[in-house]
């Protein structure tokens, strides 16, 4: 790919997490769990857990299906961390 269609392609990417993103503070738990694997993975937005967790929190809390999932597993493995810690 030419430079020119990188930049097109750049630009798309940034437009598509954009509108994403908008959706997802708009309250839709789809684009919250997108949001979600979009922080989590560093995939188009830089990674940021923090961010990643909150837009999780965000999807689970209206019982968005995939977040309620992760976010038990997630939740189970910090207790057992915590307990190893003791």
């Amino acid at each position: 790919m030419g430079q020119k269609q990188d930049l097109e392609k750049l630009s798309l990417m940034n437009d598509a997490t954009y509108q994403t993103e908008l959706k997802a503070k708009a309250g839709d738990a789809e684009s919250q769990y997108a949001c979600y694997m979009l922080y989590e993975t560093g995939a188009a937005v830089p990674k940021n857990e923090k961010k990643a967790l909150a837009y999780l929190r965000q999807a689970a809390a209206q019982d968005y299906m995939q977040s309620r999932q992760i976010l038990a597993s997630y939740e189970a493995y910090k207790k057992t961390k915590a307990a190893t810690k003791k």
